[in-house]
């Protein structure tokens, strides 16, 4: 863990609990039920309509859609550790990683309540000679559609045998963001302080030190969500910024993501960034990364990378030009940043100032 500052980035944690501070977003209208002031998730029983296709609410990458319910186990074992997000935003996604001693070809997953299931591929499949261990990952993306508490069913499929595991069910907690007619989102695999950073056309930086702001008419623009600042964890490991159409502008966008704090760094950290416009994947300009863009921090990794990871650019038709300009320039009133952002703008300052040091 990084120690350098006048308090460590885990130190801004205790600060704040101390404190009683909220770390809610001031652009955050989640549903109180759900996340309470506290942090804690309440117990909220997950809600389906066995007349929704499972491919309405989460889609797989290399997987294929059936019909119908997903097969029953043939077999006692359990699938393993399955290990996931409990928490998700429309839109988002969820890395899933399951340990077994088990060799697995394909994974079954299905959504209780709706209707047919996912034969899985997994994306990455690694073995442990020492520990006899298996390691198996994929990503789970959330629908715009995604929009209320879910229960996610996961069986193994045994390599040469084919037999069916007991299924393994994980409840993901559905939490409340805004959208807009460009959204950007966030997500990471495990507890730590990975920010969003997005430059526009105006060279406006909006990230936690810049939350974003609305104009006369109520519009807002912004940053919603920032999870586990300066490892204050929430579990959410998700981000999201918004933009609504009138107060988009023409012109190039860069996206970037950072470790602020890496809370963990005994263990590497997969991200994942997926930009929309009007509902529709576009396109990323940016070598070596597709939409979404992808990526990991490996074990140890440092602080203040600062990766650009996606670049891209609106045409005056895809933008309010002539509005945008105009409320930009003169209507904009920006959104106030909380404690928390106060205290990772100053512990920012002080990195800088002992990097400059040396």
């Amino acid at each position: 863990m990084n120690t350098k500052g006048l308090f460590n980035k885990v130190s801004l944690s205790a600060v704040i609990l101390a404190a009683g501070i909220i770390f809610s977003s001031c652009l955050n209208d989640g549903n109180d039920s759900i996340i309470l002031e506290n942090g804690t998730i309440a117990s909220e029983p997950p809600t389906t309509d066995s007349s929704i296709s499972i491919d309405n609410i989460i889609t797989i990458n290399n997987a294929e859609y059936q019909e119908g319910s997903m097969p029953a186990a043939t077999s006692n074992e359990s699938i393993g550790t399955v290990a996931m997000n409990s928490q998700a935003l429309s839109g988002g996604g969820n890395f899933v990683s399951i340990t077994s001693p088990n060799d697995y070809d394909i994974f079954y997953v299905s959504v209780e309540g709706t209707n047919g299931y996912y034969i899985v591929t997994p994306s990455s499949k690694s073995y442990n000679p020492a520990t006899g261990m298996y390691t198996y990952q994929f990503t789970i993306n959330f629908t715009e559609n995604f929009n209320s508490n879910i229960i996610i069913i996961l069986s193994g499929v045994k390599k040469e045998t084919g037999e069916v595991t007991q299924p393994e069910q994980n409840t993901v907690i559905y939490v409340e963001s805004r959208t807009g007619d460009l959204d950007i989102k966030l997500v990471f695999e495990n507890e730590k302080d990975i920010d969003l950073h997005l430059y526009t056309p105006t060279n406006e930086h909006i990230y936690y030190g810049n939350r974003g702001g609305y104009n006369e008419s109520g519009q807002i623009y912004g940053l919603d969500k920032d999870s586990n600042p300066g490892c204050s964890i929430d579990g959410l490991n998700n981000e999201n910024i918004f933009i609504p159409y009138d107060l988009i502008q023409p012109g190039e966008y860069i996206i970037k993501v950072n470790m602020y704090a890496n809370c963990n760094t005994r263990i590497a950290t997969s991200w994942s960034v997926t930009v929309r416009y009007q509902g529709q994947l576009i396109e990323n300009n940016t070598p070596g990364y597709g939409n979404p863009a992808t990526g990991t921090y490996p074990v140890n990794a440092p602080s203040g990378d600062n990766t650009t990871v996606f670049t891209f650019y609106l045409s005056p038709v895809q933008a309010a030009a002539v509005r945008a300009k105009a409320q930009f320039a003169t209507k904009i009133q920006p959104i106030l940043p909380t404690d928390m952002d106060l205290l990772k703008i100053e512990q920012e300052k002080i990195d800088l100032s002992l990097k400059n040091a040396r």
